[in-house]
């Protein structure tokens, strides 16, 4: 791998310089990434070691057989096979004392092999994962350094209301609402597995980490992927669940982005539409599952709801249509009404809808 980096690193040179310092900037961004994107299909093309299985199955024999006084006309013997190692059924043996210990060894540390294995394809696929995201942030800043052309008008503002209830002394739900780069703005919504002081640490730096993420310009996608790569490789698998919408207040669109959390619903022309599904939850591996995403259009007057697993959210289209014009925040405070004593869990409702003009508000 390190002759292949070798070759290729030395094929980059600092190209002509641009005029101004501007030019010279772009120019080492450029070539930075380059760097992040030679290490990033480096890693891609890597692959962790096969399992020698003949070899457990050669030990395998050597051990439970190598002393048997009948391994010379032993049947038994020649059909302990790879396969044999692999299953977790009982092998007949007419001396099945030592075989059966020596058995349940082998596919024990098969086992074990197997999960390092995949252990070490995880951090691979993270790492990986890691310069992706630096290259294609890097090129970004390249690009944003020298602009073709006006950017264009911001049409829209931002009405958003938040509201979250708690079901205990602390809340494991938390949400930022924020600017991101020039004409996007951010609704996050992280809901804490479970209730209490943990749930909140982990909604808490769940909601740090993608806030600074997505103000730094990184991607939506590359933000909660990274966040995916840390719950994985912590073993916190299922800690948070993430809402994340993107609103683009120039064209009116918004990107929705939903990992394990609950549905959402889009309100449009009186009726009330469920978006997403359910997914698991961030964290349970590097190399499978992905977030839920939605493009929408808001530019119209509908409504944008996101809610934590703690709201009834067969109920939220009722409430919809008992205060279809309420603000933001009177729906959102709706739509956490419950009957004394029969809250679950931490509830959040977050109503998102644009209106024309400029700069954003919420």
């Amino acid at each position: 791998m390190w002759a292949a980096l070798r070759g290729r690193l030395h094929q980059f040179r600092l190209p002509r310089q641009r005029q101004g310092s501007t030019g010279h900037a772009q120019v080492r961004l450029e070539l930075a990434a380059s760097v992040m994107g030679v290490f990033h299909r480096e890693l891609d093309a890597l692959r962790p070691p096969e399992i020698d299985r003949e070899a457990l199955l050669q030990r395998l024999r050597a051990q439970a057989c190598g002393g048997c006084v009948l391994r010379t006309s032993c049947l038994e013997r020649q059909r302990l096979s790879i396969r044999v190692l692999e299953e977790g059924r009982a092998f007949p043996c007419r001396k099945p004392g030592r075989l059966g210990r020596e058995l349940r060894e082998a596919r024990l540390n098969l086992r074990r092999m197997e999960a390092e294995r995949r252990r070490r394809e995880e951090y691979r696929a993270a790492l990986a994962g890691q310069f992706r995201l630096l290259e294609g942030y890097l090129r970004s800043l390249s690009d944003g350094l020298v602009r073709d052309g006006p950017r264009r008008a911001l049409r829209y503002g931002v009405r958003a209301g938040i509201r979250t209830r708690k079901r205990e002394q602390v809340s494991g739900d938390r949400w930022a609402a924020f600017p991101g780069e020039w004409g996007r703005y951010y609704i996050l919504l992280c809901d804490g597995m479970g209730m209490g002081p943990q749930a909140r640490e982990d909604s808490r730096r769940a909601l740090a980490l993608l806030r600074q993420m997505l103000q730094a310009g990184f991607s939506p996608r590359g933000a909660l992927r990274e966040l995916n790569a840390l719950l994985t490789l912590g073993g916190r698998s299922g800690a948070v669940t993430v809402d994340l919408a993107e609103l683009r207040l120039d064209t009116g669109l918004a990107l929705v982005y939903k990992w394990g959390a609950a549905p959402g619903y889009l309100v449009r022309r009186g009726r009330t539409e469920k978006i997403g599904t359910a997914m698991p939850p961030p964290g349970l591996s590097v190399t499978e599952g992905r977030e839920w995403t939605a493009r929408l259009s808001l530019r119209g007057g509908e409504t944008l709801i996101l809610v934590s697993d703690g709201v009834d959210g067969e109920d939220v289209p009722r409430r919809v249509r008992m205060a279809p014009d309420a603000p933001p925040g009177a729906m959102a405070e709706k739509l956490l009404e419950w009957p004394p004593g029969k809250q679950e869990d931490d509830a959040t409702a977050a109503v998102i809808r644009l209106y024309s003009g400029s700069p954003a508000s919420s």
